[in-house]
């Protein structure tokens, strides 16, 4: 979710108006800075991702060969 609100504001800073011309004076260290950190929040959402991608077509074979083959009480 902070990635989604972190592009719009991203998206709006950069198609807002510049009447002192700050953004063409500091545009570099802005814009990247906002990639770095757009980057950052989409990272660690694909980890995120991945492992629930793991978890759902991994987990369920695991846990049916585990309850197969558990151990019988004696």
């Amino acid at each position: 979710m902070g990635y989604i609100i972190l592009s719009i504001v991203a998206w709006c800073m950069l198609t807002s108006e510049d009447p002192n011309n700050e953004c063409q004076i500091d545009a570099p260290s802005l814009i990247e800075l906002m990639v770095d950190m757009i980057i950052l929040l989409y990272m660690r959402s694909l980890r995120l991702m991945s492992i629930l991608v793991f978890l759902c077509i991994c987990g369920i074979p695991i846990l049916y060969c585990y309850l197969k083959n558990k151990p019988k009480p004696t």
